[in-house]
C-alpha cells in the first residue's frame, strides 16, 4: 500500500466482515481477498483481473456520464445538433 493508506477489518456480531479502506481499489481488493482467506499466491493471479474489471467500470461511468449530459442537453434545447452530428465545426472557446 502506498503512503497515507489504510484498511481496517471490522467483525461484526452476526459473523459478517466489513472493510473499511482509504486507498487505491487495488488495495481494498488485496485486503478482501487476504481476508477470505486465498493464499498469497491466488491473490497475486486475481490482482490484474481486478484491475481490468476497474478500467471496465471507469469507462462505463464515463459513458453513461456523457450520455446522460447529451440526453439532458438535448431534452432542455441546450444541444446544438449541427455540431453534434458534426455538419459545422464548434466555436473555439474564450480564454478568460
Amino acid at each position: 500500500m502506498h503512503s497515507g493508506s489504510f484498511c481496517i477489518l471490522d467483525p461484526l456480531r452476526n459473523g459478517e466482515l466489513v472493510v473499511f479502506c482509504r486507498c487505491r481499489p487495488s488495495d481494498s481488493i488485496t485486503a478482501l481477498f487476504a481476508a477470505a482467506g486465498l493464499p498469497v499466491e491466488a491473490i497475486i493471479l486475481l490482482s490484474p483481473i481486478s484491475s481490468i474489471a476497474d478500467m471496465a467500470r471507469t469507462a462505463t461511468n464515463v459513458v453513461g456520464a456523457a450520455a446522460a449530459t447529451t440526453l439532458v442537453a438535448a431534452t432542455e434545447g441546450q444541444l446544438d445538433r449541427a455540431v453534434y452530428n458534426g455538419k459545422v465545426e464548434a466555436p473555439a472557446a474564450e480564454a478568460v
